[in-house]
């Protein structure tokens, strides 16, 4: 079974295990953050199928470490991404950072163990031949109704309903949804069993993008790009999701930590580790910019947290194969 963490496949094998080729010099552009001015260190480039994205290293600023992507393809295309610290106490709070580069100020909200990222647009267009030639090379399942011919009931080719307090549009400064339960992925609380954001190799909107790519449905593979694209980046986004190292470019290793970085573990108990188990309830404050937008009460603590890790999170895999943006690995 598959795990995505913050940044996994191709970046979780180090995030920044970048490949090896010529040094990748920095932009020069002005970065602040919370006001303050960035020093720019290039880590290199990671190479994907779709090209070469340059990654630079911002720094840390309070509790997150900031990063840059960029591609090679596109000169003008730049993602800021926020990882922040995590917390297992049991409340969350969605914390709102300010940037300004680019000649634009925006804000980007990251809650603990998290990662969130701004970008300038999509990188690299959803391909359906690009994920056609995945299925071929056995990178991943053939998704299709063609499979249950014969079965008594087989699976609707088309995109579920979002549920309450989904709205199908990425925003950097707002909260993935309402609870573990009502968002812009799917159940991804241990209450989600047997749902398909919690079990299985890719979730089941990745089998649709998939599903339809295989039939030649192009209106359909672009709808369900759309909402991949925005669960892709939302999905960096849970609670205590990303454990990123305080010493080292590079997520956590839960049971074999690298130098001065301690383990952890996120079910249980255990002598020596740090917990991060409770991914924590939120207490919607009263001045939140997306009240109306999410349908939340001000003052009601929801809950986000009781996810069970062993169901493991599955979305994205499908938008990676189809666009090679690092960030969906």
């Amino acid at each position: 079974m598959r795990q995505r963490s913050a940044l996994v496949g191709g970046l979780c094998a180090g995030m920044f295990a970048l490949l090896g080729g010529p040094a990748y010099a920095a932009a020069s552009a002005q970065i602040r953050i919370e006001g303050r001015a960035v020093t720019i260190a290039s880590l290199g480039a990671i190479r994907t199928p779709t090209g070469v994205w340059p990654v630079d290293d911002l720094g840390r600023f309070d509790d997150v470490h900031a990063y840059r992507f960029r591609y090679e393809s596109r000169p003008d295309w730049w993602s800021i991404c926020l990882v922040r610290r995590p917390d297992g106490s049991g409340q969350i709070d969605d914390r709102a950072y300010s940037i300004a580069y680019s000649g634009e100020t925006f804000r980007i909200s990251a809650l603990p163990g998290s990662m969130k990222c701004a970008d300038s647009g999509e990188p690299v267009s959803p391909s359906i031949e690009r994920l056609l030639d995945a299925v071929s090379a056995r990178r991943v399942l053939p998704y299709s109704r063609q499979a249950f011919r014969g079965w008594p009931k087989a699976p609707a080719k088309a995109l579920p309903r979002l549920p309450r307090g989904a709205v199908p549009v990425y925003r950097p400064d707002r909260i993935y949804g309402l609870s573990g339960s009502y968002n812009a992925i799917g159940i991804v609380t241990g209450q989600g069993g047997e749902y398909s954001s919690s079990r299985g190799f890719v979730s089941g909107d990745d089998a649709v993008l998939i599903a339809a790519a295989i039939d030649g449905d192009r209106s359909l593979f672009s709808d369900a790009a759309k909402r991949n694209r925005v669960q892709m980046l939302y999905g960096l986004s849970l609670p205590n999701l990303a454990i990123w190292s305080e010493n080292h470019n590079v997520l956590r290793d839960p049971q074999k930590p690298f130098r001065k970085d301690r383990p952890y573990i996120n079910e249980g108990k255990a002598n020596g580790r740090d917990h991060y188990g409770k991914e924590g309830n939120w207490i919607v404050p009263a001045d939140y910019a997306y009240l109306a937008e999410l349908g939340a009460t001000p003052g009601k603590s929801m809950a986000h947290g009781n996810r069970d890790e062993a169901h493991l999170f599955n979305h994205g895999y499908a938008y990676w194969l189809a666009t090679g943006d690092p960030r969906a690995a």
